[in-house]
């Protein structure tokens, strides 16, 4: 994504598979991973980085299990977690809800510093809603009602963002909720309103990655009710019935603590898993061509690497060899091999498994050996007989036309709040010595800024709606984009100064709220045209012929 500090360096990770001495690369399929992804795990007798005593309850379920995923590339989530049976009468979990930051805990006079998921699993398919955090709302329970709606499983409000959710019941009598989101569209929420006070955080959404902090409600309700209403969001929430001196009392609030179990923390250390380049590969072949394949595998902290091999065909060697270990946590896995007639028909899968103190990799690689090494037709330049020549060009395209609106739209903004300020400007300069010198000003400025606009929506527009990037790099070469993001980062900036400079002369006439609330306005148009623009990537890839 477009980096606004200027570290405009592309980098590349390829995982090469190249054919020689007439080896036709017939197809080829990758799943890349990253360093990106950062874990936090918790298991029943951990004794460092963990809750305090006071940090976990266990009314509604004896915790027994928890871990957290989050990947600041993708923006996908994930979380899974495991509550026994607290006993009688209580029962376990039958809804949840969470906030997330990347170390802090939300402070109860601050609002909208995070989001808060809630996980209605009431019914017999669990339901999801996110909205803005407010914690003064009577702990979690209200914020359904009084932040900001984002998103639902119920809507395609935020597309398809629920890969994974589900609650399910163990025969141990356990219960294990997973779940796993694109948290994107909430991490990109805007706040309706924003704290002021030095001591809040800006809005976070649910995201971390070095440190992780953790608010997470389990709610045992015996009877509890969700209603929703026809956007998806929570509606109603009556909390059901609970259990006192053997009578059930029922009430639409909060309800008994006796019901709320409890996980949280601050400033706990997250930690990455090892990850391979190519996840998934596959190749095709014929008898007697030489193979020449790397899959890569690394530790993001550095730490000691050991590389396992199984499947390897008879005949194959891979170096370094099986159960070599790397101290500086890389390590580059070379595949040589050259199938005779004995393999051709037949199908291998060689598994690569990389290994360090956090955790394991497998990455798997297909190699299809050809019965039948003829074509009759034409070969095309990805070695298919009879192809359209784009099976080897793997590419993917992702629609940005949302933030090219987003982009128009608050840049159309920021010269409608210019537009208002210099009409304010004139309204109080009005009889004063400084009339003249306000009815020029607003001329000028409201010329310059639609001049300002304009460019913006030119820039904005000049991107093809959908960006294609591609991992083949010989029919393919990467366009970018830095030029155009910037011509409309200039402009934005532009709109901004101007608006600042009608504000400063209308507060040299009347200081008070309408001028503090014209700047404000001003800025948050600026920020959303910014946010929306840094979601547009560096560059994308096209592809000759395709």
């Amino acid at each position: 994504m477009y980096n606004f500090a200027k570290s405009l360096s592309t980098h590349r990770m390829l995982v090469t598979a190249i054919a020689i001495l007439g080896v036709f690369l017939l197809s080829t399929s990758a799943a890349f991973a990253s360093d990106t992804e950062y874990h936090y795990t918790w298991q029943q007798g951990d004794t460092t980085n963990v809750p305090d005593p006071f940090g976990i309850v266990n009314n509604a379920g004896v915790f027994e299990s928890a871990s957290f995923s989050y990947d600041t590339a993708t923006q996908i989530f994930g979380l899974e977690f495991t509550i026994g049976d607290p006993g009688a009468p209580y029962e376990k979990a039958n809804f949840f809800t969470l906030v997330l930051t990347p170390g802090y805990l939300p402070l109860m006079q601050c609002y909208n510093e995070a989001a808060v998921l809630y996980v209605d699993a009431s019914g017999a398919q669990p339901i999801i809603t996110a909205y803005s955090y407010v914690p003064a709302a009577r702990w979690e329970s209200k914020s359904w009602e009084t932040g900001d709606p984002i998103c639902s499983s119920l809507s395609a409000s935020c597309g398809n963002w629920v890969n994974v959710l589900e609650a399910v019941n163990n025969p141990d009598n356990s219960r294990t909720f997973r779940l796993s989101i694109d948290a994107s569209a909430i991490n990109a929420h805007i706040p309706s309103s924003s704290n002021s006070s030095p001591e809040c955080t800006p809005y976070t959404g649910i995201q971390f990655s070095e440190e992780i902090g953790i608010w997470l409600f389990t709610y045992a309700y015996p009877d509890v009710e969700f209603t929703y209403g026809n956007d998806g969001f929570i509606d109603n929430l009556f909390h059901g019935c609970w259990y006192y001196e053997q009578a059930q009392i029922c009430d639409p609030e909060l309800g008994s603590i006796d019901y709320q179990g409890m996980f949280d923390g601050k400033h706990f250390e997250t930690f990455q898993k090892p990850y391979c380049t190519e996840v998934s590969g596959s190749i095709t072949v014929q008898p007697g061509d030489n193979i020449d394949y790397i899959v890569t595998g690394k530790s993001p902290d550095g730490d000691p690497l050991t590389v396992t091999y199984s499947g390897v065909p008879a005949g194959a060697t891979i170096t370094p060899t099986d159960g070599t270990t790397d101290s500086d946590g890389m390590i580059d896995s070379i595949l040589a091999w050259t199938p005779g007639n004995d393999a051709a028909g037949q199908s291998f899968t060689i598994t690569y498994t990389f290994t360090e103190q956090d955790g394991t990799a497998t990455c798997e690689l297909d190699i299809d050996v050809s019965n039948d090494p003829f074509c009759e037709g034409e070969i095309d330049r990805c070695g298919v007989c009879n192809g359209d020549g784009t099976s080897c060009l793997d590419c993917e395209e992702t629609s940005i036309l949302s933030s090219q609106f987003s982009m128009d739209s608050n840049a159309l903004l920021q010269l409608q709040n210019i537009r208002r300020q210099t009409k304010t400007l004139v309204r109080l300069a009005k009889g004063t010595s400084g009339e003249a010198t306000a009815k020029q000003l607003q001329k000028s400025l409201n010329k310059d800024s639609k001049s300002l606009y304009q460019e913006a929506w030119t820039s904005t527009w000049t991107f093809d709606s959908l960006q294609q990037q591609c991992t083949n790099q010989i029919f393919c070469v990467s366009v970018s984009n830095i030029s155009t993001l910037d011509d409309y980062v200039q402009s934005v900036a532009a709109l901004f100064d101007n608006a600042r400079k009608v504000n400063r002369e209308i507060q040299r006439i009347k200081k008070g709220g309408k001028a503090k609330k014209l700047n404000r306005q001003a800025r948050n148009a600026r920020e959303a045209a910014l946010a929306s623009a840094a979601l547009i990537p560096n560059s994308q890839d096209i592809c000759e012929g395709s």
